[in-house]
Order: C-alpha cells, then structure tokens, then sequence
C-alpha cells in the first residue's frame, strides 16, 4: 500500500473494529430479501452470497434457484466519521481480525441497523449480469478449477468481479501498524502484497452451486427487468422466493398467464392483500380461491 493510501486510509477510518478498519462494505442477497445486517470489504463474497447464500457446511444442499432468484449486491462508502461495528465471528471462523484478513473472511455485523442510514446503493443488473458471464468463462476455460477454490492470478480476479485495483489498496482496510495491531498489519501485507494468485474459498462462496447447475438464467433475468408476480412458489421473508414477469416465456409456463399463476400459501389472502398496489392488479373470488383478473 502507497503512503498516499495510508494516509487516506487514516483520514477516513470509517467501518472500525479492533482496529481494522474498512471504507466501503458489500452485501448479497436475493431481490425481495430484507437488510440481512453482514456487510463485508470483499465484493466477490457478497456476489458470491448473491448467487449461491449461505454456506455452512460441505453438507448443505442448493437451495438458490436462477429460475426463480434474481442476485442482488449492495454497496456503502465510508461516512466521515468513525462506525464501530462488531465482526461477524460466526463468518471469520477461528481467530480474530488477524485471522480474518489471512483468509479473506472480514465481515461486519450491522447489529444495530445503522448501515442504511448511510444509503446502500445497489449494483446496476448489467454490472451483475457481466460479472456472472466472467465466471461462466473463467470456469469453462479452467474446467471448473476456479469454481473448486483453485487459486487464479489476481489480475484475472479483480477482472472478474471489476475491482480493478481492489488488492492494490488491500480492498480499502486498512490497521495502524504499531504494537496493538502488527499481527492484523502484518497479515493485511502477505495477503496482499506477496504472491500473485488467489482463490474464491469453496467452502464459504461456492461450494454446491445452484439448483439445477446452470447459473445463465441469473443472466437472461437481470437483463429482462423483471417484477415480482405470485406463484405456486411458498413465498417467505427468509428466502424471498418469486415467480418473475419478464419478456421471455419459460418452457412449459406463459409468464404473461397471470391467470394461471395461484398466490401463495401460507396466508394467501393476506399476502396478496398486502402486494395488490404493489402488482397493479386487483384480485377476486373464483372457485374458492382469490385469482388475479386483467382489466385490459
């Protein structure tokens, strides 16, 4: 890191805990899901989170689905001042920040909310859509190398994921390098300044995949600037589960059938009460159960 950037890094000291600090944070989650309170310096974990969500275990089953999810990531710069904000311990695993920064596992618990008052932006759906077409070459030119946790040369990363110059700048953390902090300082300069590959961490970031496989129909949907229409989807705030509008038809189904497509269970009365204004389209009783109804 140039003095400049520790100069700046100093001045700005924004995300802060036991001393490392960060001045921009990302987060991953699916349209139609809430703030989960994780935010992280890394960009390519929040994609990561985006496209296949949490992974706790070797065991864990797919459960994120490109034919129904459309990937979101959200960004937030540094405030002015100073924002304590407690690691994420049950992401870094073993250690403390030192042990963070060694595995490229820095996350912050939002455990107070105060993030969105900082106005989280939300990357633009073609930066998404690119960045998902430079792993789905990445991992047809390696076969699949890259996607196993194989480490590939940094400069093709930041490619990928468009951090061009991201691991020049230490992704923007930064720790003073006195006594308190050295081992923290120290490990932010071998991760980042020695060596010239790196890899993606299977385990927390792509380890099982999607459902299905196929990760081009995250592609195809946020490109199509799809809205939200019900489904015989469960909907929950959890897993923010959708069926999509969109100018494409999908083998076996009319997207445009608004008809055809049943509200939700459970509580279906109350959710489409809920989402009426939100859909444009009033809703009545047939043959027992509420159905959507064109007015054209």
């Amino acid at each position: 890191m140039s003095a400049f950037s520790e100069a700046w890094a100093l001045l700005k000291m924004p995300f802060v805990n036991r001393g490392l600090t960060a001045n921009k944070l990302y987060q991953g989650r699916r349209a139609g899901e809430k703030d989960s309170g994780f935010w992280t310096p890394h960009k390519d974990k929040a994609v990561a989170y985006s496209l296949f969500g949490q992974r706790g275990g070797y065991d864990d089953k797919t459960w994120v689905d490109p034919n129904i999810h459309i990937p979101e990531v959200y960004s937030v710069d540094a405030p002015k001042e100073n924002v304590q904000l407690p690691l994420d311990m049950e992401y870094v695993g073993m250690g403390d920040a030192s042990g963070a920064v060694d595995r490229r596992r820095v996350a912050f618990e939002d455990e107070e909310g105060i993030i969105p008052s900082y106005n989280p932006t939300k990357l633009p759906n073609e930066e998404m859509a690119q960045i998902i077409e430079r792993i789905l070459e990445q991992t047809a030119k390696d076969d699949g190398h890259f996607m196993e946790g194989g480490e590939i040369p940094k400069k093709d990363f930041e490619r990928i994921f468009d951090m061009k110059g991201a691991f020049g700048n230490w992704e923007g953390m930064y720790v003073p390098s006195d006594n308190e902090y050295g081992e923290t300082h120290e490990a932010l300069e071998t991760q980042y300044d020695e060596g010239d590959d790196i890899d993606w961490d299977s385990l927390v970031t792509t380890l099982g995949g999607v459902k299905g496989g196929d990760m081009r129909p995250f592609i195809e949907r946020l490109r199509s600037n799809a809205q939200p229409v019900p489904s015989h989807h469960p909907y929950t705030v959890s897993d923010g589960l959708y069926r999509w509008k969109s100018k494409e038809r999908y083998p076996g189904q009319d997207i445009y059938n608004w008809k055809s497509l049943r509200p939700p269970h459970p509580r279906r009365d109350d959710w489409m009460e809920e989402h009426e204004t939100l859909f444009g389209k009033p809703y009545e009783e047939s043959k027992g159960r509420k159905m959507w109804r064109d007015e054209d």
